[in-house]
């Protein structure tokens, strides 16, 4: 990792260079200090959905952050469920490889009639990076399932645990008796979600109630895999409303062999000319106003549509967890930890909880203020300082058959299945949207069409200065826009869509709202300046210069420029903190 974060400081060593000469070979130029900022998207929650036969598989990310015995979990279903515990990071190789990038070429005409062309790194927003932070593997069935378990009786279909979680499946046939139940088995109910509730009440339907075990923490909330009959995915966002927040941003990917479709909801084209213009500051509230300039603020933008290749591979590259046989045979915590870390294992939340259960803190460091995170990552500087020899002491009651088990069913295992879920599909889609409480009340429903095209996660733009005017942006949505004085034109606000669609299972979208025309209005006239001599050059101030009578800032070619590669050391260095 040290050396990649090397070669790319090297790499913009070398750009700056470049754009050092070009600026000296016109006699004109000034060096900024970037102000990068990386297009994140948030998202308060995250789904992942495939279609097999006439079963829906759905892996969700569970985000929550308070006591553990308030924690609960109810979700509607069409039919019964079988349930297994998932991986959070799926939801990061997802997101790290499908998050739209946005890829900057600066050309500069110079005045003896050549060009300077400088394209910025790759890697600027979410690259893809093969580290052992992207953790991941299909081999075990965690599924609990009605038949293994037979049925309860009553409300009751099935009741039974799964890694943290108590869980039970019931029928949804009367509301009242719905909740009396939970209540008295203690399954948190938000309040409020009476009402949120009645839409999906009724005979032939399911409800899957989730609460962490007792002893459990909130730390130990693990995504949960569901698998259950259906004729198509769907979000039951109504009930989701009880406790949404406003703008909740919800992201979803769906594998299949075409592109997935909001098959209710408008599909919206984001319109990244503002993206370039606030050099990526306000990236995702763009997001959420374009979403909002769909009717009724129901709208999805497709951020990706295309292989799934490229996430294939990132869960289970070659090595990863090594051998569980072997595993087991590190007989001290030292040693344990130290394969752990060889062999490809993500220190997130879910193995940090399984560790402290066999591999506790000492007291005294956690006087100190030293997290689990830390302990279990510099677990031989911190047993040096205690007294006596802690690693030795643990050694003779470390149980390393008990935490293998616990490693391969919590991490390995699911890991595995979620590689395996990905390698069956060939086509996976993107698809963002963000809505508020008020705004939930139709439950979206994907579907596919094979007849829309890709959609690229790279967009692309040329910043282009010539010898004499001012520059300009050639974006590949066909866009230009006059840079004056080194600024993006700010005279009148652009929409936030280029386009909104009713898109169907077949055939071209229908086009709904099209913003093309109003942001040429509002782009104005571009000129292209002309390449040749300087005339009349003043004085080179190393911030700005003449060229002919027209006295240029520093413009935003280096700006942009610079702020794409940092943005892959920044995107390096938060991979390598988590």
């Amino acid at each position: 990792m040290a050396a990649r974060i090397a070669r790319t400081l090297l790499s913009l060593t070398a750009i700056v260079a470049v754009a050092a000469h070009a600026t000296d070979a016109a006699a004109c130029g000034c060096f900024a200090r970037p102000n990068a900022a990386t297009p994140v998207v948030q998202a308060g929650e995250r789904i992942l959905f495939a279609h097999e036969g006439d079963e829906v598989i759905a892996y969700i990310q569970i985000k929550y952050q308070g006591a553990a015995d308030q924690f609960g979990w109810i979700v509607p279903l069409p039919s019964i469920p079988t349930l297994e515990i998932g991986t959070d990071e799926l939801f990061d190789v997802l997101d790290n490889n499908t998050v739209p990038q946005y890829l900057l070429t600066s050309t500069r005409q110079l005045c003896d009639g050549t060009t300077a062309t400088m394209t910025g790194s790759n890697d600027g927003c979410g690259g893809p990076f093969a580290d052992s932070s992207n953790t991941g593997y299909p081999a075990l069935d965690l599924g609990a399932r009605p038949s293994d378990m037979g049925l309860a009786g009553g409300i009751v279909v099935v009741q039974a645990s799964i890694g943290p979680y108590d869980y039970a499946v019931l029928k949804a046939d009367d509301q009242a008796e719905l909740t009396k139940w939970l209540d008295d088995n203690k399954y948190f109910v938000p309040t409020g979600a009476g009402d949120a509730l009645a839409p999906y009440t009724h005979p032939g339907a399911y409800f899957l109630a989730l609460k962490l075990r007792g002893g459990q923490s909130s730390g130990d909330i693990a995504p949960i895999v569901l698998r259950y009959k259906s004729d198509l995915p769907m979000i039951p966002i109504t009930l989701t409303s009880v406790g949404a927040i406003p703008n909740m941003g919800i992201l979803v990917w769906v594998l299949g062999s075409a592109r997935a479709i909001p098959r209710n909801y408008y599909s919206v084209v984001l319109d990244d000319l503002p993206v370039w213009f606030s050099n990526f500051r306000d990236y995702n509230q763009q997001l959420i106003a374009a979403v909002k300039e769909a009717p009724g603020k129901h709208g999805f933008i497709t951020q990706y549509a295309g292989s799934q290749s490229v996430v294939d591979g990132r869960l289970d590259y070659q090595g990863r967890f090594g051998s569980l046989a072997d595993l087991k045979l590190q007989t001290t915590p030292s040693s344990y930890l130290r394969y752990l870390r060889e062999h490809g294992y993500n220190f997130d939340g879910t193995l940090v909880s399984l560790l402290s259960a066999y591999i506790p803190e000492p007291q005294v460091l956690i006087d100190r203020g030293v997290s689990l995170g830390q302990f279990y990552a510099q677990y031989d500087f911190y047993a040096q300082q205690l007294p006596g020899d802690p690693d030795g002491g643990a050694a003779a009651t470390f149980d390393t058959t008990a935490i293998t088990a616990d490693v391969e069913a919590r991490i390995v295992t699911p890991t595995r299945n979620a590689a395996a879920l990905i390698k069956r599909h060939s086509y996976l889609t993107r698809l963002y949207t963000a809505m508020s409480p008020v705004d939930m009340t139709i439950d979206p429903v994907f579907s596919s069409n094979r007849d829309l095209p890709e959609v690229p996660r790279l967009h692309t733009a040329t910043l282009t200065t010539p010898c004499k005017g001012d520059a300009w942006l050639a974006t590949d949505g066909g866009f230009e826009a006059q840079y004056i004085s080194g600024l993006p034109p700010q005279s009148t606000p652009l929409p936030a869509s280029l386009r909104v669609d009713l898109v169907r299972d077949a055939g071209d979208p229908e086009l709904v709202q099209d913003n093309s025309e109003a942001i040429r209005s509002a782009l104005g006239p571009v000129s292209h300046g002309t390449p040749g001599k300087v005339q009349n050059a003043g004085e080179n101030d190393g911030c700005g210069c003449t060229v002919g009578a027209v006295r240029v800032r520093s413009n935003l070619a280096l700006l942009f420029l610079l702020s794409v590669g940092v943005l892959g050391v920044r995107a390096l260095r938060r991979r390598r903190r988590g």
